[in-house]
């Protein structure tokens, strides 16, 4: 006989054991580790007289005969191996090991028998299901599978090949209520994540191509049965916004907002409802923003009500809005010179909207002040046909008629009616002739040179 320890293969059923072997040692027969699949085999041999067998040991060594005939009688290559292989590892020191074609077993695929037999040792049924199912997908012409096998994944089977029926219809309109069914009948599926990631995925390519009736559609399917899912709700409410359903937008940031307040949500839904008719929606946003610190400097907020109230005559309100929206002003910081120009318009504006208020009131020392700060910050023919008109209301004729002349030097659409004004009083002064006017429109002149004026 060669000598085992150089790695000689032992022929089947051919191990034999001289008389001078069995006589003067038990010894160990190790086999040298398989490589591509193979594995450790030992085998120990006793030379000593058997000692009696226990009822335990006997049934144990029943089992084991069962298996390794089980595994010998099994027609087909890659089980028997497989069979084999969880022979030599279940029973390492097993006499049976002598019978064992070593070399038949290294031609069974290691990776293959590695996959199945960690999904075969899996103790919990559902993911032993799962990790059978991978390995059929990955290695569909093996033949590792035994009945019980397949019979514990049919279910799972079935469910799979209803995720990929919905997952691969191209029609979004019929995908969604796919998707949507399976999660139903599925509830405690594995797949349920990748279920709902196809779902994310239909609404975010439908954004992105612009499809907003079928966004809207495939989002308010969703949103049955996730009512508080954020990214649903985003996606509905950009739908609605972009087919012009601003009060329906404006509804569902609201929604959004109760989950996650932030001053941007709450911006775009003041922005929403300003495209609407629902002025009570309007306010109290408005009011909510107002009260947010991070639009204390936002004065076009504030100045948007100066318009609207302006709009609406209702002086009392426009006033009160232009004074936040000057103390916002006051804040804001400097920016470029487009910037710059824009907030000069917005401080005259409501300036003037001030002083229209108190001119009405009556107040016409605090009109003049008003609008004489409204000049300042731009000048306009409007602004010193108002302090013309106070200082007349006041009966300082001459001062009213300097600044009756200035509005008509600078133009603009009160400029007629300032003109007008002008030779009315300075005629009554002055013999009901205009001989000399001209005096009083070279004082008007060298005012309006002077910067503050």
């Amino acid at each position: 006989m060669k000598n085992i320890a150089m790695g000689t293969r032992l022929p089947l059923g051919r191990l034999m054991l001289t008389n001078r072997h069995r006589s003067r040692f038990a010894f160990w027969l190790l086999a040298a580790v398989l490589s591509a699949g193979a594995v450790a085999v030992c085998a120990l041999a006793y030379g000593q007289q058997a000692k009696p067998v226990s009822d335990a040991q006997a049934s144990s060594a029943d089992d084991e005969l069962k298996a390794y005939e089980a595994a010998s009688r099994e027609n087909d290559f890659a089980k028997r191996a497989a069979m084999l292989l969880d022979f030599v590892e279940k029973y390492p020191k097993s006499k049976l090991l002598q019978k064992i074609d070593y070399e038949y077993m290294k031609k069974l695929d290691k990776d293959e028998y590695n996959a199945y037999r960690s999904a075969r040792r899996e103790a919990d049924t559902a993911k032993r299901a799962a990790m059978l199912l991978d390995f059929i997908q990955k290695y569909p012409k093996s033949t590792l599978m035994m009945k019980a096998d397949y019979e514990l994944i049919k279910p799972l089977e079935d469910e799979y090949n209803d995720f990929d029926a919905a997952r691969q219809e191209p029609d979004f309109a019929k995908r969604a209520p796919l998707l949507i069914e399976f999660l139903q009948k599925y509830p405690q599926s594995a797949l349920t994540q990748n279920a709902a990631f196809e779902y994310m995925q239909m609404l975010t390519e439908s954004s992105q191509s612009k499809q907003y009736e079928l966004l809207e559609s495939l989002a308010g399917k969703w949103l049955k049965i996730h009512p508080n899912d954020k990214t649903t709700l985003g996606f509905v409410a950009e739908a609605a916004n972009k087919l012009q359903k601003f009060e329906k937008s404006g509804e569902i940031l609201e929604t959004i907002y109760r989950i996650e307040p932030s001053p941007t949500l709450a911006r775009e839904i003041y922005t929403c409802y300003q495209k609407t008719e629902n002025t009570a929606k309007q306010a109290e946003w408005a009011q909510t923003l107002l009260k947010i610190p991070e639009f204390e400097n936002d004065y076009m907020l504030r100045y948007e009500f100066v318009m609207r109230y302006s709009r609406e005559n209702n002086l009392p309100k426009a006033a009160e809005f232009a004074q936040l929206t000057l103390r916002s002003a006051g804040l804001a910081q400097k920016q470029d010179e487009k910037s710059e120009e824009q907030i000069r318009k917005v401080r005259r504006a409501c300036h003037h909207v001030i002083g229209s208020n108190l001119m009405e009131k009556g107040n016409y020392a605090g009109a003049i002040a008003a609008f004489k700060e409204a000049i300042k910050a731009e000048r306009y023919a409007e602004g010193y046909y108002r302090i013309g008109a106070c200082l007349d209301q006041q009966k300082q004729v001459e001062d009213a008629m300097l600044y009756y002349a200035m509005a008509e030097l600078v133009d603009g659409e009160s400029g007629s009616k300032a003109k007008a004004r002008l030779e009315t009083l300075y005629k009554v002064l002055h013999n009901n002739t205009l001989i000399g006017i001209d005096k009083v429109y070279q004082k008007a002149k060298d005012a309006l040179a002077q910067p503050s004026l």
